[in-house]
Protein backbone atom coordinates (compact mmCIF):
# COMPACT_ATOMS: atom_id res chain seq x y z
CA UNK A 1 0.00 0.00 0.00
CA UNK A 2 0.90 4.04 -0.18
CA UNK A 3 3.11 3.07 -3.04
CA UNK A 4 5.20 6.11 -4.41
CA UNK A 5 7.41 6.66 -6.97
CA UNK A 6 10.46 9.09 -7.65
CA UNK A 7 12.40 8.97 -11.04
CA UNK A 8 16.15 8.88 -11.44
CA UNK A 9 17.78 8.72 -14.72
CA UNK A 10 17.10 5.99 -16.48
CA UNK A 11 15.73 4.83 -13.04
CA UNK A 12 12.88 5.57 -10.28
CA UNK A 13 13.24 4.59 -6.66
CA UNK A 14 9.84 3.05 -5.67
CA UNK A 15 8.71 2.57 -2.18
CA UNK A 16 5.63 1.15 0.00
CA UNK A 17 4.21 -0.18 3.23
CA UNK A 18 3.84 -3.17 4.21
CA UNK A 19 0.65 -4.84 3.48
CA UNK A 20 -1.92 -4.73 7.04
CA UNK A 21 -2.01 -8.51 6.95
CA UNK A 22 1.25 -10.55 6.30
CA UNK A 23 -0.82 -13.97 6.31
CA UNK A 24 0.62 -14.03 9.83
CA UNK A 25 3.92 -15.20 8.76
CA UNK A 26 5.80 -12.18 7.73
CA UNK A 27 6.50 -11.62 4.38
CA UNK A 28 9.13 -13.53 2.56
CA UNK A 29 9.93 -10.93 -0.68
CA UNK A 30 8.36 -7.88 -2.36
CA UNK A 31 8.72 -8.23 -6.40
CA UNK A 32 8.50 -4.21 -8.12
CA UNK A 33 7.41 -4.46 -12.01
CA UNK A 34 7.13 -1.71 -14.20
CA UNK A 35 4.46 -0.75 -16.59
CA UNK A 36 5.66 -0.79 -19.46
CA UNK A 37 7.41 -3.64 -18.68
CA UNK A 38 11.09 -3.71 -17.70
CA UNK A 39 13.14 -6.15 -15.83
CA UNK A 40 11.31 -6.45 -12.48
CA UNK A 41 12.94 -6.12 -8.91
CA UNK A 42 13.04 -8.74 -6.06
CA UNK A 43 14.00 -7.21 -2.40
CA UNK A 44 13.78 -8.93 0.71
CA UNK A 45 10.40 -9.02 3.00
CA UNK A 46 11.81 -6.78 5.57
CA UNK A 47 12.66 -4.04 2.79
CA UNK A 48 10.07 -1.46 1.61
CA UNK A 49 12.02 0.38 -1.00
CA UNK A 50 13.94 -0.35 -4.09
CA UNK A 51 15.97 1.24 -7.10
CA UNK A 52 14.30 -0.18 -10.57
CA UNK A 53 17.35 0.57 -13.44
CA UNK A 54 17.10 -0.22 -16.99
CA UNK A 55 14.09 2.39 -17.74
CA UNK A 56 14.12 4.28 -21.04
CA UNK A 57 14.17 8.07 -20.12
CA UNK A 58 11.28 9.94 -21.85
CA UNK A 59 8.99 7.35 -21.14
CA UNK A 60 6.17 7.55 -18.30
CA UNK A 61 5.96 4.34 -16.09
CA UNK A 62 3.91 3.06 -13.03
CA UNK A 63 4.75 0.38 -10.86
CA UNK A 64 3.07 -1.93 -8.51
CA UNK A 65 4.12 -4.43 -5.91
CA UNK A 66 3.75 -7.83 -4.87
CA UNK A 67 4.27 -9.59 -1.54
CA UNK A 68 4.88 -13.17 -1.40
CA UNK A 69 3.70 -14.22 2.43
CA UNK A 70 3.69 -18.27 3.35
CA UNK A 71 -0.08 -18.20 2.34
CA UNK A 72 0.01 -16.67 -0.88
CA UNK A 73 0.07 -13.35 -2.93
CA UNK A 74 -0.80 -9.35 -2.10
CA UNK A 75 -0.58 -7.24 -4.94
CA UNK A 76 -1.64 -3.63 -4.91
CA UNK A 77 -2.47 -0.75 -7.29
CA UNK A 78 -0.26 0.91 -9.55
CA UNK A 79 1.96 3.82 -8.31
CA UNK A 80 2.17 7.49 -8.98
CA UNK A 81 3.21 7.98 -12.96
CA UNK A 82 6.97 9.00 -13.59
CA UNK A 83 9.22 9.89 -16.39
CA UNK A 84 12.99 9.16 -15.81
CA UNK A 85 15.14 12.00 -17.42
CA UNK A 86 18.38 12.27 -18.82
CA UNK A 87 20.78 15.04 -17.65
CA UNK A 88 18.84 17.95 -20.17
CA UNK A 89 16.68 20.34 -18.77
CA UNK A 90 15.93 23.82 -18.19
CA UNK A 91 15.68 25.82 -15.17
CA UNK A 92 12.67 26.15 -12.53
CA UNK A 93 13.73 28.86 -9.56
CA UNK A 94 12.86 27.25 -5.89
CA UNK A 95 12.65 29.27 -2.83
CA UNK A 96 15.13 27.38 -0.92
CA UNK A 97 14.74 24.69 1.26
CA UNK A 98 17.67 22.66 3.44
CA UNK A 99 17.17 18.74 2.36
CA UNK A 100 20.17 17.47 4.37
CA UNK A 101 21.92 18.68 8.01
CA UNK A 102 23.83 16.02 9.34
CA UNK A 103 23.83 18.18 12.90
CA UNK A 104 20.27 17.39 12.84
CA UNK A 105 18.99 14.02 10.99
CA UNK A 106 17.59 16.45 8.75
CA UNK A 107 17.88 14.00 5.58
CA UNK A 108 18.31 10.88 7.63
CA UNK A 109 21.59 11.19 7.94
CA UNK A 110 22.61 12.12 11.72
CA UNK A 111 25.86 11.70 12.01
CA UNK A 112 29.02 13.60 10.61
CA UNK A 113 30.22 11.68 7.29
CA UNK A 114 33.41 10.34 7.49
CA UNK A 115 36.71 10.69 5.35
CA UNK A 116 36.01 7.55 2.80
CA UNK A 117 33.16 7.53 3.07
CA UNK A 118 30.16 7.52 0.47
CA UNK A 119 26.54 8.66 1.16
CA UNK A 120 23.35 8.93 -1.38
CA UNK A 121 21.19 11.76 -0.67
CA UNK A 122 17.61 11.58 -2.24
CA UNK A 123 17.18 15.20 -4.33
CA UNK A 124 14.20 14.32 -6.30
CA UNK A 125 10.74 15.05 -4.89
CA UNK A 126 11.79 16.77 -1.82
CA UNK A 127 12.29 20.46 -0.84
CA UNK A 128 9.92 21.62 -3.77
CA UNK A 129 11.49 19.15 -6.80
CA UNK A 130 9.10 17.49 -8.64
CA UNK A 131 8.98 13.26 -8.28
CA UNK A 132 9.67 13.00 -11.86
CA UNK A 133 10.85 14.51 -15.14
CA UNK A 134 14.04 16.22 -13.24
CA UNK A 135 17.44 16.60 -15.22
CA UNK A 136 19.21 17.98 -12.18
CA UNK A 137 19.15 20.04 -9.11
CA UNK A 138 21.28 22.85 -8.15
CA UNK A 139 22.27 22.92 -4.46
CA UNK A 140 24.36 24.95 -2.36
CA UNK A 141 26.49 22.88 0.22
CA UNK A 142 28.09 23.64 3.39
CA UNK A 143 30.71 22.07 5.15
CA UNK A 144 31.27 22.86 8.93
CA UNK A 145 32.47 21.05 12.24
CA UNK A 146 35.47 19.06 10.74
CA UNK A 147 38.33 18.22 13.03
CA UNK A 148 41.12 18.18 10.21
CA UNK A 149 41.35 19.28 6.08
CA UNK A 150 39.60 17.09 3.74
CA UNK A 151 37.28 17.69 0.85
CA UNK A 152 34.22 16.60 -0.94
CA UNK A 153 32.74 15.57 -4.51
CA UNK A 154 29.65 15.22 -5.50
CA UNK A 155 28.32 13.17 -8.24
CA UNK A 156 25.33 11.51 -9.60
CA UNK A 157 24.21 8.27 -7.61
CA UNK A 158 24.90 5.35 -10.18
CA UNK A 159 28.21 6.93 -11.98
CA UNK A 160 32.02 6.57 -11.25
CA UNK A 161 33.34 8.55 -8.71
CA UNK A 162 35.10 11.49 -10.18
CA UNK A 163 38.74 12.40 -9.79
CA UNK A 164 37.54 15.77 -8.27
CA UNK A 165 36.37 17.99 -5.76
CA UNK A 166 33.58 20.07 -5.06
CA UNK A 167 34.58 22.04 -1.64
CA UNK A 168 37.74 21.65 0.18
CA UNK A 169 37.84 22.49 3.97
CA UNK A 170 39.76 23.42 7.09
CA UNK A 171 39.94 21.88 10.69
CA UNK A 172 36.98 23.80 11.93
CA UNK A 173 36.22 25.53 8.56
CA UNK A 174 32.55 26.85 7.72
CA UNK A 175 32.36 27.23 3.94
CA UNK A 176 30.28 26.71 1.25
CA UNK A 177 30.16 25.62 -2.15
CA UNK A 178 27.25 25.74 -5.21
CA UNK A 179 26.76 22.31 -7.20
CA UNK A 180 24.63 22.32 -10.41
CA UNK A 181 24.16 18.33 -9.53
CA UNK A 182 23.06 15.47 -12.17
CA UNK A 183 20.50 13.78 -10.88
CA UNK A 184 21.84 9.49 -10.32
CA UNK A 185 20.03 6.37 -9.87
CA UNK A 186 16.73 6.33 -8.11
CA UNK A 187 16.44 10.49 -8.02
CA UNK A 188 20.01 9.87 -5.48
CA UNK A 189 23.24 12.31 -5.65
CA UNK A 190 25.81 11.02 -4.18
CA UNK A 191 28.59 12.95 -1.31
CA UNK A 192 31.98 11.75 -0.95
CA UNK A 193 34.30 12.82 1.95
CA UNK A 194 38.18 12.48 1.62
CA UNK A 195 39.70 13.07 4.30
CA UNK A 196 38.81 14.65 7.80
CA UNK A 197 34.80 13.63 9.22
CA UNK A 198 32.90 16.76 8.66
CA UNK A 199 28.84 18.09 8.79
CA UNK A 200 26.76 18.28 5.62
CA UNK A 201 24.31 20.67 4.99
CA UNK A 202 22.62 20.94 1.48
CA UNK A 203 20.11 23.53 0.24
CA UNK A 204 18.01 23.06 -2.74
CA UNK A 205 17.58 26.14 -4.80
CA UNK A 206 16.35 25.15 -8.07
CA UNK A 207 16.19 22.28 -10.45
CA UNK A 208 16.49 21.36 -14.23
CA UNK A 209 12.87 19.90 -15.90
CA UNK A 210 13.49 17.75 -18.59
CA UNK A 211 10.16 19.32 -20.13
CA UNK A 212 11.74 20.95 -23.11
CA UNK A 213 8.51 22.34 -24.67
CA UNK A 214 8.62 26.01 -23.95
CA UNK A 215 11.14 28.82 -23.49
CA UNK A 216 11.10 29.05 -19.80
CA UNK A 217 14.37 28.31 -18.14
CA UNK A 218 16.75 28.58 -20.97
CA UNK A 219 20.10 30.52 -19.74
CA UNK A 220 21.57 33.83 -21.22
CA UNK A 221 25.19 34.44 -20.58
CA UNK A 222 26.60 37.73 -20.17
CA UNK A 223 30.55 39.44 -19.69
CA UNK A 224 30.39 39.48 -15.65
CA UNK A 225 29.35 42.65 -14.47
CA UNK A 226 29.13 44.25 -10.62
CA UNK A 227 25.71 45.14 -9.65
CA UNK A 228 26.14 46.01 -6.17
CA UNK A 229 29.42 47.16 -4.03
CA UNK A 230 28.43 48.72 -0.53
CA UNK A 231 31.52 49.98 -0.30
CA UNK A 232 30.87 52.22 -2.73
CA UNK A 233 27.07 52.36 -2.15
CA UNK A 234 26.47 50.56 -5.74
CA UNK A 235 22.87 48.73 -5.72
CA UNK A 236 23.06 48.17 -2.31
CA UNK A 237 23.04 51.59 -0.61
CA UNK A 238 24.59 50.38 2.57
CA UNK A 239 26.41 47.30 4.40
CA UNK A 240 23.62 45.29 5.81
CA UNK A 241 23.53 44.99 9.78
CA UNK A 242 22.47 42.06 12.28
CA UNK A 243 19.80 40.83 11.04
CA UNK A 244 19.16 42.97 7.99
CA UNK A 245 17.35 42.49 4.88
CA UNK A 246 18.23 44.75 1.81
CA UNK A 247 16.68 44.05 -2.00
CA UNK A 248 18.38 44.18 -4.98
CA UNK A 249 17.56 45.11 -8.43
CA UNK A 250 18.54 42.33 -10.74
CA UNK A 251 16.24 42.62 -13.94
CA UNK A 252 17.17 45.96 -16.02
CA UNK A 253 21.09 46.10 -15.01
CA UNK A 254 24.68 44.56 -16.01
CA UNK A 255 23.02 43.79 -19.25
CA UNK A 256 19.93 41.70 -17.64
CA UNK A 257 16.84 42.65 -19.50
CA UNK A 258 13.89 44.71 -17.55
CA UNK A 259 11.76 41.91 -18.39
CA UNK A 260 11.00 38.38 -19.38
CA UNK A 261 13.98 36.57 -16.50
CA UNK A 262 12.61 34.08 -14.21
CA UNK A 263 16.32 33.94 -12.29
CA UNK A 264 19.93 34.96 -12.85
CA UNK A 265 23.38 33.71 -11.44
CA UNK A 266 25.66 35.66 -9.51
CA UNK A 267 28.94 35.75 -7.57
CA UNK A 268 28.16 36.75 -4.01
CA UNK A 269 31.03 38.16 -2.34
CA UNK A 270 31.43 38.98 1.87
CA UNK A 271 34.58 41.50 3.43
CA UNK A 272 35.37 43.11 6.21
CA UNK A 273 32.63 41.60 8.26
CA UNK A 274 32.90 42.54 12.05
CA UNK A 275 31.88 39.44 13.34
CA UNK A 276 31.33 35.11 12.25
CA UNK A 277 28.64 35.46 10.05
CA UNK A 278 26.43 34.59 6.55
CA UNK A 279 24.57 35.99 3.90
CA UNK A 280 21.46 34.41 2.21
CA UNK A 281 19.80 35.03 -1.00
CA UNK A 282 16.75 34.40 -2.14
CA UNK A 283 13.65 35.85 -4.29
CA UNK A 284 12.12 39.07 -2.95
CA UNK A 285 9.04 38.40 -1.27
CA UNK A 286 9.69 34.76 -0.85
CA UNK A 287 10.74 34.89 2.63
CA UNK A 288 14.02 34.34 4.46
CA UNK A 289 16.42 32.49 2.76
CA UNK A 290 18.98 29.23 4.27
CA UNK A 291 22.63 30.65 4.10
CA UNK A 292 24.67 30.85 1.18
CA UNK A 293 28.02 32.36 2.28
CA UNK A 294 29.29 31.52 5.72
CA UNK A 295 32.53 34.14 6.84
CA UNK A 296 34.69 34.65 9.70
CA UNK A 297 35.93 38.11 11.45
CA UNK A 298 37.78 39.92 8.86
CA UNK A 299 37.61 37.32 5.77
CA UNK A 300 36.79 37.92 2.38
CA UNK A 301 34.84 35.09 0.67
CA UNK A 302 32.83 34.57 -2.24
CA UNK A 303 29.77 32.10 -3.42
CA UNK A 304 27.59 31.61 -6.71
CA UNK A 305 24.34 31.61 -6.19
CA UNK A 306 22.07 30.32 -8.86
CA UNK A 307 18.63 32.02 -7.55
CA UNK A 308 15.18 33.07 -8.92
CA UNK A 309 13.90 36.74 -8.75
CA UNK A 310 10.83 38.31 -7.42
CA UNK A 311 8.04 39.59 -9.26
CA UNK A 312 9.42 42.86 -9.11
CA UNK A 313 12.73 41.66 -10.33
CA UNK A 314 14.49 41.42 -7.02
CA UNK A 315 16.58 39.66 -5.10
CA UNK A 316 16.54 39.88 -0.94
CA UNK A 317 19.88 39.87 0.82
CA UNK A 318 20.20 39.32 4.18
CA UNK A 319 23.02 39.28 6.43
CA UNK A 320 22.51 37.13 9.40
CA UNK A 321 25.12 39.01 11.95
CA UNK A 322 27.36 41.75 12.86
CA UNK A 323 27.76 44.19 10.00
CA UNK A 324 29.31 43.07 6.34
CA UNK A 325 30.14 44.51 2.81
CA UNK A 326 28.40 42.70 0.10
CA UNK A 327 29.39 42.57 -3.45
CA UNK A 328 27.62 40.99 -6.24
CA UNK A 329 28.58 40.64 -9.93
CA UNK A 330 25.92 39.10 -12.11
CA UNK A 331 26.78 36.63 -15.01
CA UNK A 332 23.44 35.45 -16.64
CA UNK A 333 20.32 34.79 -16.53
CA UNK A 334 17.12 32.62 -17.18
CA UNK A 335 14.46 33.16 -19.42
CA UNK A 336 11.37 33.36 -18.17
CA UNK A 337 7.43 31.22 -19.58
CA UNK A 338 6.98 34.12 -22.12
CA UNK A 339 10.38 33.12 -24.06
CA UNK A 340 9.93 31.19 -27.34
CA UNK A 341 10.60 27.30 -27.55
CA UNK A 342 14.43 27.48 -27.98
CA UNK A 343 17.48 24.72 -28.19
CA UNK A 344 19.99 27.54 -26.90
CA UNK A 345 20.46 28.10 -23.42
CA UNK A 346 19.70 24.34 -22.47
CA UNK A 347 21.65 22.66 -19.45
CA UNK A 348 23.41 19.51 -20.27
CA UNK A 349 24.91 17.77 -17.35
CA UNK A 350 28.25 15.96 -17.31
CA UNK A 351 30.67 13.81 -14.92
CA UNK A 352 33.09 16.60 -13.14
CA UNK A 353 36.40 15.93 -15.51
CA UNK A 354 39.60 17.84 -14.67
CA UNK A 355 40.70 20.06 -17.40
CA UNK A 356 43.31 22.35 -15.86
CA UNK A 357 45.77 21.91 -12.95
CA UNK A 358 48.66 24.00 -12.66
CA UNK A 359 50.29 21.71 -10.18
CA UNK A 360 50.51 18.73 -12.33
CA UNK A 361 50.64 20.56 -16.04
CA UNK A 362 47.25 19.51 -16.76
CA UNK A 363 45.95 21.63 -19.62
CA UNK A 364 49.35 22.68 -20.69
CA UNK A 365 49.73 25.14 -17.79
CA UNK A 366 52.05 25.68 -14.85
CA UNK A 367 51.39 27.66 -11.95
CA UNK A 368 49.55 31.33 -12.31
CA UNK A 369 51.40 34.69 -11.75
CA UNK A 370 50.15 38.17 -11.85
CA UNK A 371 47.88 39.40 -14.82
CA UNK A 372 45.58 36.92 -17.08
CA UNK A 373 45.88 33.46 -18.37
CA UNK A 374 44.01 31.90 -21.39
CA UNK A 375 42.87 28.22 -20.90
CA UNK A 376 41.40 25.84 -23.21
CA UNK A 377 37.70 24.35 -22.66
CA UNK A 378 35.99 23.25 -25.60
CA UNK A 379 36.56 20.11 -26.59
CA UNK A 380 37.95 19.10 -23.59
CA UNK A 381 36.15 17.36 -20.16
CA UNK A 382 33.23 16.68 -22.80
CA UNK A 383 32.26 19.85 -23.84
CA UNK A 384 31.93 19.73 -27.36
CA UNK A 385 33.87 21.84 -29.63
CA UNK A 386 31.45 23.87 -30.43
CA UNK A 387 27.59 24.56 -29.80
CA UNK A 388 28.31 25.64 -26.64
CA UNK A 389 26.94 28.84 -24.74
CA UNK A 390 28.71 28.77 -21.67
CA UNK A 391 30.21 26.49 -19.20
CA UNK A 392 29.49 25.17 -15.96
CA UNK A 393 32.91 24.51 -13.82
CA UNK A 394 34.12 24.46 -10.22
CA UNK A 395 37.07 26.73 -9.43
CA UNK A 396 39.76 26.37 -7.11
CA UNK A 397 42.90 28.04 -6.35
CA UNK A 398 45.56 26.43 -3.71
CA UNK A 399 49.21 27.24 -2.65
CA UNK A 400 48.77 31.31 -2.89
CA UNK A 401 51.68 33.22 -2.12
CA UNK A 402 49.88 36.08 -1.74
CA UNK A 403 47.76 37.44 1.77
CA UNK A 404 45.06 38.38 0.06
CA UNK A 405 44.34 37.87 -3.78
CA UNK A 406 41.43 37.07 -6.01
CA UNK A 407 41.01 34.90 -9.18
CA UNK A 408 38.53 36.04 -11.84
CA UNK A 409 37.16 33.95 -14.92
CA UNK A 410 36.00 35.41 -18.03
CA UNK A 411 35.58 34.46 -21.60
CA UNK A 412 39.00 35.16 -23.93
CA UNK A 413 37.43 37.66 -25.71
CA UNK A 414 37.07 40.42 -23.46
CA UNK A 415 39.22 42.55 -20.83
CA UNK A 416 39.43 41.73 -17.47
CA UNK A 417 35.79 43.04 -16.17
CA UNK A 418 36.78 43.98 -12.66
CA UNK A 419 34.72 41.64 -11.60
CA UNK A 420 36.08 38.06 -9.14
CA UNK A 421 34.94 34.85 -8.53
CA UNK A 422 37.31 33.40 -5.85
CA UNK A 423 38.96 35.34 -2.85
CA UNK A 424 41.60 33.81 -0.89
CA UNK A 425 45.39 34.20 1.30
CA UNK A 426 48.18 32.36 1.39
CA UNK A 427 48.36 28.60 2.14
CA UNK A 428 44.23 28.19 1.72
CA UNK A 429 42.31 26.04 -0.89
CA UNK A 430 39.12 27.46 -1.90
CA UNK A 431 36.44 26.46 -4.38
CA UNK A 432 33.75 27.99 -6.06
CA UNK A 433 31.43 27.27 -8.94
CA UNK A 434 31.55 29.04 -12.20
CA UNK A 435 29.93 29.92 -15.26
CA UNK A 436 31.36 31.53 -18.65
CA UNK A 437 30.61 32.11 -21.87
CA UNK A 438 33.54 30.58 -23.81
CA UNK A 439 35.25 33.17 -26.34
CA UNK A 440 35.57 32.52 -29.70
CA UNK A 441 38.71 30.62 -29.25
CA UNK A 442 36.94 28.32 -27.10
CA UNK A 443 38.84 29.46 -24.02
CA UNK A 444 38.20 31.36 -20.54
CA UNK A 445 40.11 34.00 -19.26
CA UNK A 446 41.74 33.62 -15.34
CA UNK A 447 43.26 36.59 -13.87
CA UNK A 448 45.04 36.41 -10.75
CA UNK A 449 45.40 39.91 -8.70
CA UNK A 450 48.71 39.62 -6.82
CA UNK A 451 51.47 36.56 -6.38
CA UNK A 452 50.98 33.26 -6.99
CA UNK A 453 48.83 30.54 -7.16
CA UNK A 454 47.75 27.39 -8.33
CA UNK A 455 44.63 27.16 -10.11
CA UNK A 456 42.19 23.94 -10.90
CA UNK A 457 39.34 23.93 -13.07
CA UNK A 458 36.82 20.88 -13.24
CA UNK A 459 33.75 21.07 -16.06
CA UNK A 460 30.56 19.81 -14.88
CA UNK A 461 28.26 20.41 -17.89
CA UNK A 462 27.34 23.40 -20.24
CA UNK A 463 24.85 25.74 -21.86
CA UNK A 464 23.71 24.61 -25.12
CA UNK A 465 24.39 27.21 -27.97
Amino acid sequence: TNISAISGNASATVSWSAPSFDGGTGIVYYVVTPSPSSPTVTVAGNVTSAVVTGLTNGTAYTFTVVALTKVGWTGSAPSNAITPSAWIGQFRALAPARILDTRNNIGGIGTQIRGGQTVNVPVVGTGGVPASGVAAVVLNITVTGAGGQGYLTLFPTGSPQPASSSINYKAWDTVANLVQAPVGTGGDTSIYVGGAAVNVIADVVGYYVSDLSTGNGLYHPLTPARIADTRAGIGLPVPPGPNQSEDLQVTGRGGVPASGVTGAILNLTATSPTTAGWLSVSPSGSGLGTSNLNFSAGQTIANRVVTGVGPDGKVTVHNGAGTVQVVVDVVGWFSDASASAGTTGRYLGLLPTRVLDTRLGIGGIGTLSTGQTLVSIAGLGGIPPGGVAAVIMNLTATNGTAPGDFLSLYPSDVAFPNTSDINFSSGESRANHAVSRLGGDGKVALYNATGRVDAIIDVEGYYSN
